[in-house]
């Protein structure tokens, strides 16, 4: 039985044209030979560019208009949004306007007594309820009149296309009362230019253009013949090879596959971002290039950017869909960011990676917001996408989106998107795209990858793409993609706790393994061998990843250079997730700080040359991991909490020294790290240190520096009394670059510091002689000629101390200043030609508050006539006072062992 029977429909509108002084009356027919019929029930959709009569047939279905011909049959009572101001009374208030509008409606006093509080509490007006509606703003208006409209009863709702005036609250608000109404039954006529809403409402779409009804069916049908007719013809081209069709339409390409559409809303469209401009590929001024059996080619100029898009479009023989898209500009390319965006059925309903996969979760209508389903950023990665098992007429197919090689460094991302638009995305996001060569400045490749519809093919791809690129070990898998291999445990749940990659620091730039273009294979062995160019550096670097237990796993890193350029710094980064709260080293255990800073920040403050480095989590399914590096002496490792951007806890393996130059592959690897999943083992609290202590005194050695206790109060600030050196410019702390083992007799404490990266080691003797003095020796053993810019001892005192004695010359110390190079703020020095004996000394400002600092004297002979003492301000960070022993240029031509300094310490009571 049909509700609604429209037979040849003609609609005319007289148009007043007016021509300098002459008028010109125009007959202009917005219907044209209308016809179509509408059964109960049905949620029709009505598309087409404006001025192609939607908004008119509406106002014919509502009796509004009488068709000039043709006849029109309505059975039922009609309501409806239509036009701003139709049925409204300006001067009236909204309360007085609901009232009118139900009783022309033929509502009785108690049926609009009954209705009232609910149209007013879903239009949500407060105050205005009770205000002439000439005050409202269109969003105020269309909330009024949509309340209305969906309240009255009648069998047949008519919404215009006015519902995209509210805002984003109210428009989702509006679609699920629009569902609720579509399953009570009743019939709806829909006119909208957003398909993706049309696409979750209607199942049937009208199609008019210049008044004419183009095609009337399934929305699967209408809507991609909608995507190719809409928009400027220059910028439209179709593209079919066996069941996949293409539609590009000016910066948006739609993908279709047995006439279903897959990729809504936006379809496939790229954003691009320089400085404070943004711009979409949607936004441009699209013309195609050339179309013909093999591609499409299209170019759009993005005016706000002042660059042209080129998409280069094709399918090749297995139906995959490849895209390659560049920027040409007259100027040098230099963007901030882009992203190439994909936006998939809301049919979709679990997603794929090589690493692990999930389910969509529902997208309700508290979504306001694209919500991210990946915790970690990951490169080069591929995103697939699987329908649910519910046959369907056309069932989406499964889809499956990657990057090519040749792309910039991406980093991918899968998306739900908010309620408005119901879709799932797959994103790549691409940092920093410019090109500065001398040659192309003005082209850039911006992305290039494709898209493979289908299953059986998806998964293939899946499969033999990163078939070499994954290793498997009973609960531990390895993985590597790009540059970056990923670390999950538990095959169950595969979680993933980390992340590895590198970086050269090369004439002051830093080349990331990311943003090299790498070869992966496995060898004989199941090895994973992966090597590594760079376009624009002769240097290729190999990685070997090997499974060398249940539980456990090698990564060796080689950088090969045979034009033997200077390699400042390499660095092999390893990033864990934020669960794991604790770290342990030979220097003891400690906790991550729970926060996240803008930047980095060194939770050690020393260097690792050797041993093992702990990390541990509270939760039980993230295991505890170990990482040990066996390289050589070169390297070390340092620990830090990472950015807030990241949050990540981050172990950094690198490298420095005129070794980084080597080139042949057959030399010991630059990194040689090892990675163990041990269990749940507790980690142990010791570590080297070693005590003195006389009645008041106590001194602790602990990792290459120690700290003086008087009465249980630690008068030493930080780094305590530690040594450093400087060679090349760089400084090796003895509590940050040194190895120590410690031994305990009767005499006091020997402990001996191996600095891994420097040919020497260094020896101290300590003993306390009586209960305020403590005795102390510093040798150093030479392995091989060297020469230092400068030798010291330090001793950071508590910033309590304000006072500082030279003997001869005496003074108080300053406030901390905040900006000062090495050197820190060097308040007074003496050298070795003036005093045989060298003694200082500081001292408290009396007070009751200072009570438990008591005056420190230290006096020392310095084995080199160009030794120094000086009195040492810090930096606001460390806001400590300093006594140092300083030697100048120091150069050690004969191996063996020299005395740096001796003395000692007194309080002095």
């Amino acid at each position: 039985m049909e509700i609604i029977r429209a037979n040849n429909i003609w609609e005319m509108y007289k148009v007043k044209f007016i021509k300098g002084s002459k008028i010109i009356w125009e007959n202009f027919w917005a219907l044209r030979d209308i016809s179509f019929s509408v059964i109960p029930g049905e949620t029709v959709g009505v598309i087409g560019e404006n001025g192609s009569g939607k908004s008119t047939l509406l106002k014919v279905i509502a009796g509004m208009l009488v068709p000039d011909r043709g006849t029109i049959y309505v059975t039922g009572k009609v309501t409806g949004l239509l036009e701003f101001g139709a049925g409204f009374e300006t001067e009236m208030t909204g309360h007085q306007n609901i009232l009118t509008i139900a009783g022309l409606y033929g509502l009785s006093q108690e049926k609009i007594g009954r209705l009232y509080d609910v149209i007013v509490a879903f239009a949500d007006l407060g105050r205005f309820i009770d205000a002439p509606i000439r005050s409202y703003s269109q969003g105020m208006f269309v909330r009024l009149a949509f309340s209305l409209a969906v309240h009255i009863p009648a069998e047949i709702v008519l919404i215009d296309d006015t519902l995209s005036v509210g805002d984003e609250y109210f428009q989702r608000k509006c679609i699920k009362k629009i569902i609720e109404l579509k399953e009570s039954g009743k019939t709806m006529f829909f006119v909208t230019h957003d398909m993706s809403i049309l696409s979750k409402l209607c199942d049937r779409v009208i199609f008019l253009k210049n008044g004419r009804l183009v095609a009337d069916g399934s929305r699967k049908k209408i809507i991609p013949l909608y995507s190719k007719m809409i928009g400027e013809k220059q910028g439209i081209a179709v593209f079919e090879k066996g069941d996949v069709k293409i539609i590009f339409n000016n910066g948006k390409l739609f993908i279709y596959h047995r006439e279903t559409l897959l990729t809504p809303h936006e379809g496939v469209y790229t954003v691009m971002h320089q400085q404070d401009t943004w711009s979409a590929s949607t936004q441009g001024d699209w013309h195609i290039v050339s179309q013909d059996d093999e591609r499409i080619i299209a170019g759009g100029e993005l005016l706000r950017l002042d660059l042209t898009q080129v998409w280069n479009i094709w399918i090749d023989r297995d139906e995959a869909i490849h895209i390659d898209i560049e920027i040409e500009s007259a100027q040098t390319i230099d963007l901030d960011e882009g992203y190439f965006n994909v936006m998939l059925s809301e049919e979709y309903v679990c997603w794929r990676t090589p690493f692990d996969g999930k389910k969509f979760p529902d997208i309700s209508l508290e979504d306001k917001n694209w919500r991210p389903l990946l915790n970690w950023h990951s490169e080069h990665q591929c995103i697939a996408v699987y329908p649910g098992s519910s046959p369907g007429d056309n069932p989406v197919p499964a889809c499956l989106v990657t990057q090519n090689d040749a792309t910039p460094v991406a980093t991918s991302q899968i998306y739900n998107t908010d309620y408005s638009l119901r879709c799932r995305v797959a994103q790549y996001k691409l940092a920093h795209i410019h090109n500065y060569s001398h040659t192309q400045a003005q082209r850039a490749l911006f992305f290039s990858g494709k898209i493979i519809v289908g299953k059986d093919k998806a998964d293939a791809y899946l499969k033999n793409t990163y078939e070499h690129s994954i290793l498997n070990n009973q609960d531990m898998q390895i993985v590597f993609t790009q540059g970056e291999c990923s670390i999950f445990i538990n095959s169950f749940q595969k979680i993933m706790v980390g992340k590895i990659n590198s970086f050269l620091t090369v004439e002051t730039r830093e080349y990331y393994s990311s943003r090299a273009f790498w070869k992966v294979e496995k060898d004989a062995q199941g090895r994973i061998i992966a090597i590594g160019d760079w376009p624009d550096l002769s240097i290729r670097q190999r990685w070997r990843i090997e499974l060398t237990g249940k539980d456990s796993f090698s990564l060796k890193v080689k950088t090969e250079n045979p034009r033997q350029i200077r390699i400042q710094e390499q660095d092999l980064r390893f990033y864990f997730s934020d669960t794991y709260q604790q770290f342990q080293t030979d220097y003891g255990r400690k906790a991550f700080p729970e926060e996240f800073c803008d930047f980095e920040v060194d939770v050690l403050q020393r260097c690792i040359s050797q041993g093992s480095i702990g990390l541990y989590s509270r939760q039980k399914e993230y295991l505890p991991v170990h990482l040990e590096n066996v390289a050589g002496k070169d390297t070390f490792a340092k620990i830090f909490n990472g950015d807030r951007y990241r949050k990540k806890r981050v172990i950094n393996f690198y490298r420095m020294g005129e070794s980084v130059c080597a080139s042949s592959v057959e030399q010991e690897q630059d990194f040689n790290v090892s990675v163990c999943f041990p269990g749940h083992t507790p980690p142990s609290e010791t570590g080297p240190s070693g005590t003195l202590q006389q009645q008041d005194l106590k001194f602790i050695f602990e990792g290459g520096a120690g700290q003086i206790y008087w009465q249980g109060q630690k008068l030493t600030k930080k780094l305590g009394f530690y040594s450093s050196l400087r060679l090349q410019g760089r400084w090796y702390d003895s509590c940050a670059y040194a190895r120590w083992t410690l031994k305990k007799d009767s005499e006091g404490l020997m402990c001996e510091g191996d600095w891994s990266p420097l040919p020497l080691r260094q020896l101290w003797r300590l003993r306390l002689e009586n209960s305020n003095n403590i005795i102390f020796q510093i040798y150093l053993f030479i392995d091989k000629p060297v020469a230092f810019d400068r030798i010291q001892a330090n001793l950071m005192l508590s910033e309590e101390y304000d006072t500082w004695d030279l003997g001869t010359r005496m003074g108080i110390f300053p406030d901390f200043r905040g900006e000062i190079d090495d050197e820190w703020d060097i308040i007074a020095c003496v050298d070795n030609r003036e005093y045989d004996h060298l003694q200082s000394g500081v001292t408290r400002v009396n007070g009751p508050r200072r009570q438990h600092f008591p005056p420190i004297k230290v006096s020392s002979s310095l084995t080199s006539s160009l030794g120094k003492f000086c009195i040492v301000n810090s930096d606001l960070y460390h806001r400590g006072r300093i006594l140092r022993f300083n030697e100048e240029g120091q150069k050690f031509n004969e191996l063996g062992q020299y005395l740096l300094c001796e003395g000692n310490i007194v309080i002095d009571e």
